[in-house]
């Protein structure tokens, strides 16, 4: 039997508390505000110069896919050619939409 334990006089706390560095926060203002920086400042590295920008020879990605052609047989170096919007959009506009209708 549960009911002992599912007890509606205990009272809910909805309150989120963090700990941020050295420094306890529980005041929901200041809760709303660290959730605001770190949301805010996300994606501010997104595009940004990284050490893959300009020589991308040494990523992760490129590896991973240049390993998996070697072990396939296939000598041919991977190369990945940058791309303009306009290439993407006429990629993109060829494109066929999916049929999402359910079958009975």
């Amino acid at each position: 039997m549960m009911s002992p334990y599912l007890s509606d006089k205990s009272k809910s706390n909805d309150s989120i508390q963090l700990i941020e560095g050295d420094k306890f926060i529980s005041d929901p203002k200041d809760v709303v505000e660290v959730f605001n920086e770190k949301y805010v400042s996300i994606a501010d590295k997104i595009g940004c110069d990284s050490i893959y920008r300009k020589d991308i020879s040494n990523h992760p990605s490129f590896n991973t896919i240049d390993t998996h052609m070697q072990s396939l047989g296939i000598g041919e170096v991977f190369n990945i050619q940058p791309t303009t919007i306009p290439e993407v959009t006429k990629v993109l506009s060829k494109l066929k939409p999916i049929d999402n209708k359910a079958t009975s």
